[in-house]
């Protein structure tokens, strides 16, 4: 549109200030928002969908020494690739933390790992050991055991020294004895193959109603040094 103006003819100011073009700028806005909103919300319950990993949340206390907070399910263990077998099946791993009363402050909160067996005969499967260096198991009731560390002489620690292993059959008694100063030591014909790849020790007996912890010892290149991946705590849960 044009008007007159002292004989000349302009073209009118557009209505950018106009009540019109605020209110559509105000829609504009509202829309923008709504969507965000939703986005949001979209955002939120996918988060929700999504599977937690076992053991997120606060480690509740159970027993003296124990802080149960569970990290996950494992097939085998992570350090010595452990397996453990029931009744032809095998037997889910839960890694957790474990207290370790009187160690020092920097190894009081080790990785352990948590069996849950029924109380009958259990197979215990290991990767095949071509070198044949044996096992070393210290067994007992509580976790006083899980004392070692890396880079641990053997001779420093009470009941993987030389001359704590207990004395067994020639192919194995299936027992595997408790003793915090000794330990069963399974090697040559006390280990059974299982597989091309995996080795085994049968447990027909534990000497010990409740709940067992191993530290198990492998001493890979036998230089008599508990190195950082030759040994693991276990917890069989007597389910």
């Amino acid at each position: 549109m044009t008007a007159a103006n002292g004989g000349r003819r302009t073209r009118a100011r557009p209505g950018w200030r106009s009540l019109g073009w605020w209110n559509s700028l105000a829609g504009i806005f509202t829309a923008v928002a709504t969507l965000a909103a939703v986005a949001s919300a979209v955002v939120a319950t996918l988060a929700w969908l999504v599977p937690r990993p076992a053991g997120d949340g606060s480690a509740a206390t159970s027993g003296q020494g124990t802080r149960a907070g569970a990290l996950g399910t494992l097939p085998r263990t992570p350090v010595l690739g452990l397996e453990f077998h029931q009744a032809g099946a095998a037997r889910a791993l839960t890694e957790q933390r474990e207290l370790v009363p009187g160690a020092p402050a920097h190894r009081n909160d080790v990785p352990v790992i948590r069996v849950g067996l029924a109380r009958q005969p259990f197979e215990m499967l290991f990767p095949r050991q071509y070198s044949r260096p044996g096992l070393h198991i210290c067994a007992w009731r509580d976790s006083s055991i899980f004392s070692v560390h890396d880079g641990a002489d053997r001779e420093d620690v009470p009941f993987f020294r030389s001359g704590t292993g207990m004395a067994e059959y020639e192919f194995g008694s299936g027992t595997l004895e408790l003793g915090n100063d000794r330990h069963n030591y399974k090697a040559g014909n006390r280990i059974a193959r299982h597989s091309e790849t995996l080795d085994k020790i049968d447990v027909a007996y534990l000497p010990h109603d409740g709940d067992v912890y191993l530290t198990v010892f492998i001493d890979m290149n036998q230089n008599y040094v508990i190195d950082y991946n030759e040994y693991e705590f276990l917890l069989l849960a007597m389910e």
